[in-house]
């Protein structure tokens, strides 16, 4: 259960591949045995046929259910040693990860009504500068739920138009002198204490859309670990873009429950990337590891990744760390002061709201923080589009984070680096390369 910083406690029961259900490719079906909303609903008494039949009801619903996205394997890509894995959301329903998170909650939902046989009639209500909205919209409809979506007044009129077609209520917020925080954020949690169903994308808010981006890096591990011919994964390192953080919070904890599920052979370094434009995550990571080397001593002089290394090396001062910021949460996260700007738009968001699972990832992985310029995240927006892949500048901010530290650090020839590109150009737009680029929501 989450608490006010949020921390999830992973389930109790373990799972082997062999237990896994390889006949459907539904994410939401295959790894239903890992995930918590099954295991939720065989505790209410709800049969294992009448869960798959729950998330395969909702599937029908969508022109284009879930199942695997591609994954590929990339030796040289922009000069990196090793081999990228890059896995390819741009596909996915609604053209980006974050389907997955609202799947979740979907499940959810549908699973305590089965339980009560009550429909649930409260509206739900997402924030969002675009791509979150759009998922949580074609999922609503799919659900034949109701939606509020509560987005920044320059919210692209493509978006716009889509959520309009999709039936979603929209509602414009502006950012008010003196008040710091995102105003969609604000409005969002007005209408949830009001009585709105958080249908969303922040941990904090509502936990079951980490369960659903857990299937991400559960369907990542069993793609890597069949490309290296191998019945468990190895990844080295991992980048991956961070705005509010449910991405990042539901990979740590995936990756965890496919170590325990057998189809990782260990947990990777992990590196989170944010723009200069607006990195919150970097102080609270930078506060903890100030608390961290008071207490151990021995890392002056150490570069990040030396003494990312070190402090893997120091579990319990970690763990002590952590303890104080989960208590005093308000002397690490914050909103951004400054109203943020970058060409990655989608991870400008002014806190990092699922910041401790994250900074407690880093910690213990031998990870760290990366900040990137504008710059970075379009040198790795055009590695994606040469790769043939619709990849918007948010979606190859992760990618930006691994070409930037490859600049400074020595990675090994044999290395293993994943990135996911997360979401796709909205609109048509015309590159350099020629890529047409088409919307690819559904109705």
């Amino acid at each position: 259960s989450p608490d006010h910083v949020h921390v999830l406690t992973p389930p109790v029961g373990e799972c082997s591949p062999e237990g896994l259900d390889w006949s459907s490719p539904n994410p939401f079906v295959r790894y239903r045995s890992l995930l918590w909303v099954y295991r939720l609903a065989i505790e209410l008494g709800i049969s294992d046929s009448a869960y798959v039949e729950i998330v395969d009801r909702i599937d029908r619903e969508l022109e284009h259910g879930f199942e695997p996205t591609p994954l590929t394997a990339n030796s040289g890509l922009g000069g990196l040693p090793g081999t990228v894995f890059v896995k390819d959301e741009t596909n996915q329903v609604s053209g980006c990860f974050k389907a997955r998170h609202l799947m979740g909650i979907a499940i959810y939902l549908a699973v305590i009504e089965a339980k009560t046989g009550t429909r649930i009639e409260s509206k739900l209500a997402i924030a969002s500068c675009g791509n979150a909205a759009l998922a949580a919209a074609t999922i609503a409809r799919a659900c034949r739920r109701e939606l509020n979506a509560y987005v920044p007044e320059d919210v692209s009129p493509f978006v716009r138009g889509e959520l309009d077609r999709l039936g979603v209520k929209v509602n414009l917020c502006r950012r008010q002198p003196g008040v710091p925080g995102d105003p969609c954020y604000h409005e969002f949690t007005d209408a949830v204490t009001a009585g709105a169903l958080p249908f969303c994308c922040q941990g904090p808010d509502n936990a079951w859309c980490i369960d659903g981006g857990q299937t991400l890096a559960l369907e990542t591990c069993t793609q890597i670990a069949a490309e290296q011919g191998k019945a468990r994964a190895s990844i080295d390192r991992i980048f991956l873009q961070v705005g509010g953080g449910a991405l990042l919070s539901a990979n740590i904890l995936g990756l965890r429950e496919a170590l325990k599920a057998g189809l990782l052979e260990r947990m990777p370094r992990i590196y989170c990337v944010q723009t200069a434009g607006c990195a919150p995550l970097k102080r609270a990571y930078d506060g903890t590891v100030k608390r961290i080397r008071e207490s151990v001593g021995g890392t002056e002089g150490m570069g990040d990744q030396e003494l990312a290394d070190a402090l893997a090396g120091q579990p319990e001062a970690v763990e002590e760390a952590l303890g104080y910021a989960r208590e005093h949460a308000e002397e690490f996260m914050w909103p951004w002061e400054e109203t943020p700007h970058s060409i990655a738009h989608g991870v400008l968001d002014d806190e990092t709201y699922d910041w401790y699972t994250i900074v407690r990832g880093m910690l213990l992985s031998g990870g760290y923080p990366i900040t990137v310029e504008d710059d970075s995240v379009v040198t790795a927006f055009e590695l994606g589009q040469s790769l043939g892949v619709n990849v918007c500048h948010t979606g190859a901010c992760g990618l930006g984070g691994l070409v930037d530290f490859g600049v400074r650090n020595e990675m090994g020839a044999q290395e293993n680096l994943l990135v996911y590109f997360t979401g796709q150009v909205r609109g048509e737009v015309v590159t350099e390369y020629g890529v047409s680029v088409q919307s690819r929501v559904k109705e």
